[in-house]
C-alpha cells in the first residue's frame, strides 16, 4: 500500500527554503488551486494541509492519486490530486463581457445611465462656464472666432 507516495516528511523539511524561493519565482512550474480543504498528516508520508483557494505550485504529477505541491510558505508535500485543479482550467472561456439584466429592470438601467450622463454634462458645463467662458469672451483684436470660441459657445449654449 502506501498510495504510491515516495517521500517522507524529513525529505521536504530540508528543502523548505529552496522550495519557497522556487514558488515565488514561479520557475515555469504549473500553478494549481486547492478546490477543497485537506488536513495533512493523515498518512505515514508527507501529506500537507491545504485550504480551498490556496494557490500551489505543482512539482510532481499525479502519482497514484497524489500530487506533489509547494505551498506559498515553501512547505512541500502531497495532496490528493482531485483536491487541486490547474489554474488555466479554472479560467472561464474568453467571452464578450456582458451585464445580465433581470427582466423589467432595463428601464431602470437606462434611467440610471441617463441620470449619470445628465450629471456629467451639468458638471462639465459648469466647469466650461467657469474656466473657458472668460477665454471665449476675451478680446484679442481679431474679428474671426477661433475654433475654441465656436466649441465653447456651443457647449455653453447647451449648459
Amino acid at each position: 500500500g502506501g498510495g504510491g507516495k515516495p517521500s517522507t516528511a524529513a525529505d521536504s523539511a530540508t528543502t523548505a527554503a529552496a522550495t519557497a524561493a522556487e514558488y515565488s519565482s514561479g520557475a515555469s512550474k504549473q500553478m494549481v488551486k486547492a478546490v477543497l480543504d485537506y488536513e495533512g498528516g493523515q498518512t505515514e508520508y508527507n501529506d500537507i494541509s491545504v485550504t480551498a483557494g490556496d494557490i500551489l505550485m505543482l512539482t510532481g504529477a499525479d502519482n497514484g492519486g497524489w500530487s506533489t505541491v509547494v505551498r506559498s510558505d515553501g512547505v512541500s508535500g502531497f495532496v490528493p490530486t482531485n483536491y487541486v485543479q490547474a489554474l488555466d482550467a479554472l479560467a472561464p472561456p474568453p467571452t464578450t463581457p456582458s451585464i445580465a439584466v433581470a427582466p423589467g429592470t432595463r428601464a431602470d438601467v437606462d434611467k440610471v445611465a441617463h441620470d449619470i450622463e445628465a450629471l456629467v454634462e451639468a458638471r462639465v458645463g459648469a466647469l466650461l462656464q467657469k474656466h473657458l467662458a472668460p477665454v471665449a469672451t476675451s478680446t484679442r483684436g481679431d474679428t474671426e472666432p477661433t475654433v475654441i470660441d465656436v466649441h465653447t459657445a456651443a457647449l455653453l449654449d447647451d449648459a
